[in-house]
């Protein structure tokens, strides 16, 4: 094998609407357009308009948003201070849109905000429905489908939902779905073109990620390699977690959801490094404030990452078909616990290409990598068809595979407790 390659609230259920402070407004939105800041009532507003007034108050308020579909063009919708947004028909029979093809729908700068009950489909490459730097943002009950860019080549991060910050954020998402969002998109000729992070998910600051009850199906991250340098390359096909500042930990929880058919990066092409993939669901970097995953009770299948081999260094190499956590330096910690979870079908790297080292897999199913004292404790657990690398291809070491359930690199710590492991491939034909 080459060297590594690693690709650098209170809760709102359906028709409920916990109680606001005692100062607290809600807001009614009547009217599906996106007029600019029209809402002469608090019982007749635009989304737009109410959300306005939301922060006028300064937190705390509420937006109701009934049954329809509704609409935004051009700008997202600032929202500057904490309130809920709740769809209150449930996300079935309520549709946010943007109109633009690349805009996101809301731009979240402070506060603790609920956005409930709502399907989200926008197009801003970094966070395509929602771009948040708030203290606290809670998604509960929503849908998330067809976000991302939609020119090729554009590089991204966050196709639904895009995170960042330096100051400690939490991300809670409960009984949501995300399928067929995207950050980034197939190669082009530029170095990098279509690289992307986190096709449902980005979160890219300190703080804590917890998933409960939620299922992403069929995101992608990056997508097909082509002429360019590491175009299409792609990390974390459903969430991407990356936080290497020098202080602050992120903490990563995942409870009974389900990862299904996403893909980080692609097949390899003719540009070296294409179509690189790291994590076909979930991708995890930690720096040296440390951090821990926790994923418990949850299925992982027909994930991939990288793909089939190309014509050139490296294309199409993947580690960790479903899961890819690493501490980003030697010293760093990165502590993960996988716990009653099964992984089946998910797939590192590909068949080899006509270059050297195209199509490399590691980790099957899971590429860990971290330096004591962590460790990844994997209990009650069970892999079954996993695969790394494949057929080989007339290039040197094309197509190899190291880990078909489970690889590790450095000096990572790996303990098995009551697992069951079948059917795994690292490298040549099944």
């Amino acid at each position: 094998m080459g060297s590594r390659m690693w690709l650098g609230a209170g809760l709102v259920t359906l028709g409920l609407v916990l109680p606001a402070t005692a100062s607290a407004t809600t807001w009614q939105v009547t009217n599906t357009g996106d007029s600019a800041f029209t809402c002469p009532s608090v019982s007749s507003c635009t989304l737009r308009g109410a959300i306005a007034q939301a922060d006028v108050a300064g937190g705390g308020d509420v937006v109701q948003v009934p049954a329809g579909h509704y609409t935004v063009s051009v700008n997202p919708i600032n929202v500057t201070a904490g309130m809920q947004i709740v769809g209150t028909a449930g996300p079935a029979a309520t549709t946010v849109e943007q109109l633009s093809t690349t805009v996101g729908i809301f731009a979240i700068s402070s506060g603790a905000v609920t956005v409930s009950g709502l399907t989200l489909t926008g197009h801003e490459p970094n966070g395509g429905a929602i771009a948040s730097q708030a203290s606290a943002l809670t998604l509960s009950d929503d849908v998330f489908t067809g976000n991302g860019p939609g020119a090729a080549g554009t590089q991204g991060r966050g196709g639904a939902v895009g995170v960042t910050g330096t100051a400690p954020t939490t991300l809670t998402v409960t009984n949501s779905t995300f399928s067929s969002n995207r950050a980034g998109t197939d190669g082009g000729s530029g170095s990098q073109s279509g690289f992307g992070t986190g096709g449902a998910i980005s979160f890219a600051t300190p703080g804590a990620l917890s998933i409960t009850d939620s299922t992403f199906t069929g995101n992608k991250a990056g997508g097909a390699g082509s002429s360019g340098s590491g175009s299409g390359s792609g990390a974390g096909g459903a969430i991407y977690i990356d936080w290497e500042g020098a202080t602050g930990s992120v903490d990563v929880s995942i409870a009974r959801s389900v990862f299904g058919a996403n893909s980080a990066g692609g097949s390899g092409s003719n540009g070296p490094e294409s179509g690189n993939g790291a994590g076909g669901a979930l991708a995890m970097t930690a720096g040296p404030g440390g951090g821990s995953l926790s994923v418990t009770d949850s299925t992982f299948s027909g994930n991939t990452a990288g793909g089939s081999g190309g014509s050139n260094f490296a294309a199409g190499t993947g580690e960790g078909g479903a899961i890819a956590a690493f501490a980003a330096d030697p010293g760093d910690q990165l502590t993960a616990n996988v716990t009653r979870s099964t992984f089946t079908g998910n797939h590192a790297g590909g068949d080899g290409g006509s270059d050297l080292e195209t199509a490399e897999g590691l980790g099957g199913a899971i590429d860990y990598g971290s330096s004591g004292p962590s460790a990844m404790a994997v209990v009650d657990s069970t892999f079954d068809g996993n695969r790394a690398g494949g057929v080989a291809g007339t290039g040197v070491d094309s197509g190899q595979g190291n880990g078909g359930s489970i690889g590790t690199v450095s000096s990572a710590v790996l303990a098995l407790t009551n697992d069951t492991l079948a059917g795994g491939n690292a490298g040549g034909a099944d």
